[in-house]
Order: C-alpha cells, then sequence, then structure tokens
C-alpha cells in the first residue's frame, strides 16, 4: 500500500476499514492501535483520496474501505493526475530559472561516518601536496598528528596549523608551519576540524565521527581564502 502514495498510518487504516467494514471512528482506531483523534484525521485524508466513503446513521458517522479492486482505478487517477502536474512544471521551466539566482553554488559533498569514516577523510587528507588545518586546542594530541601527520611529513609534504582559541577571547590564534616530523614535538595539544586542500575541503569531527568532503571549487576556494587571511594577518599591536 505504501508504494502507491500512502502513509504507513493511512495504509494501516485503509486495512483495517476494510477488515473491520462500515463502523464508526472508534472501532477502527481501536484495532488500528491509533488514538481517536489521529484516526479521524487519517480517514479525512483517506476520504479525500477517495479510498474511503462515508455515511450518517443514528446520528454517528460510519467509515467505509473502496473494494480492492477500485485501486486500480485510485492509481490510474495518481497517474493522471502527476502528469498534469508534470505538464504544468514543464511549461514553467523558464520562468522558474529565471529565478534561479545566477551565482547559485551547488554543493558537491560526500559524508563519511563512524570511525572508519574518520579515517577514511584523513586517508584523503594524505593524498593532498600541501595542507591547511584549523584545529582547536585539546587536552591531549589528537591521533591524526600521532599517526597520520608524520606520514605527511616523510614525504616532503607541508602543513601549515592555525590553532584557534574561540572560547578565549585573549588568546590569539597559534600558528604552525610543519615540515619535519620533529615538527610535530613542539605542536601544542589540539584537534583538528578542517582541513584544506588544493581541490577538496575535509572536516572532521572525531568526538561525533562524522566528516564530510567538499568538492566544490568555489567553496573550496572560500575556505582557502579565508585561512589565508587569517594566516598572514599581522599580530595587533598592544593597547597597553
Amino acid at each position: 500500500m505504501r508504494n502507491i502514495g500512502l502513509s504507513e498510518k493511512e495504509a494501516v487504516t485503509y486495512c483495517i476499514t476494510l477488515k473491520v467494514g462500515s463502523n464508526p471512528a472508534s472501532v477502527i482506531a481501536k484495532n488500528a492501535n491509533l488514538n481517536r483523534g489521529t484516526t479521524y484525521f487519517i480517514l479525512e485524508t483517506l476520504i479525500k483520496k477517495g479510498l474511503i466513503s462515508q455515511f450518517e446513521k443514528n446520528q454517528t458517522k460510519y467509515f467505509s474501505a473502496i473494494e480492492p479492486n477500485q485501486l486500480i482505478a485510485y492509481i490510474n487517477e495518481k497517474n493522471r493526475d502527476l502528469m498534469h502536474y508534470k505538464d504544468e512544471i514543464i511549461d514553467f521551466l523558464p520562468e522558474f530559472e529565471a529565478l534561479k539566482h545566477r551565482a547559485q553554488i551547488s554543493p558537491r559533498l560526500k559524508s563519511y561516518t563512524g570511525k572508519v569514516g574518520i579515517t577514511k577523510i584523513f586517508n584523503e587528507v594524505l593524498e593532498e601536496d600541501k595542507i591547511d588545518i584549523w584545529a582547536l586546542p585539546a587536552s591531549k594530541q589528537h591521533s591524526f598528528f600521532t599517526k597520520f601527520a608524520p606520514t605527511l611529513l616523510n614525504q616532503d609534504k607541508e602543513i601549515n596549523i592555525i590553532i584557534h582559541s574561540h572560547y578565549k577571547k585573549d588568546v590569539l590564534n597559534q600558528k604552525f608551519h610543519l615540515t619535519l616530523t620533529e615538527d610535530l614535538w613542539e605542536l601544542p595539544a589540539c584537534i583538528p576540524v578542517e582541513f584544506i586542500g588544493k581541490q577538496k575541503v575535509l572536516l572532521s569531527s572525531s568526538q561525533e565521527a562524522y566528516g564530510i568532503e567538499i568538492l566544490n571549487p568555489a567553496i573550496v576556494e572560500t575556505f582557502q581564502d579565508q585561512f589565508a587571511a587569517v594566516w598572514h594577518e599581522k599580530k595587533s599591536p598592544s593597547l597597553h
């Protein structure tokens, strides 16, 4: 039933009504394990779809399901409606295109979940010739810097890191340019959250075991510009 466009509750309500025959909503609700208010609402939607009919007897509303063989007629009517809407959309496509913003960006994204997904993100980082990293302070060094970063540096690749102390207004961003594995020993404990390569951006949340890969060139360029702006900014002079 759900394959013909009915929700689970609509499908259950139709089948129960067909099974119990003409009955008040209270009887249908009891057999469908639904509360009466929900059952009334669903019955009304099914009436509008032509799958349920109603009549009144002794001031009580009774509901009946259409015969199963009439479902074919319902499907045919639904298809006619869809074709009608399709024709309308085709007619309005030029107007829809005119409404679309010319600078609109359609992001190209890949998402990864779980420890396997985070590992996939880190392995994607290893493929980059040069990587810029936004990181947050931590109580202990993250596994990326102990397991994955050494591989990058051993391949003569560069890593630029900005550790952003966003929760301490009086602490400036810390910047580190790593070219040797030994440079990692002097790196303060931090958690990488954003990796910016030449053609992709990789976002990771180790705590939630979730990662996103962004491949859209315009978006990647925006991330690159933001990192470069902070990397090259000069330290503000003291006011004291």
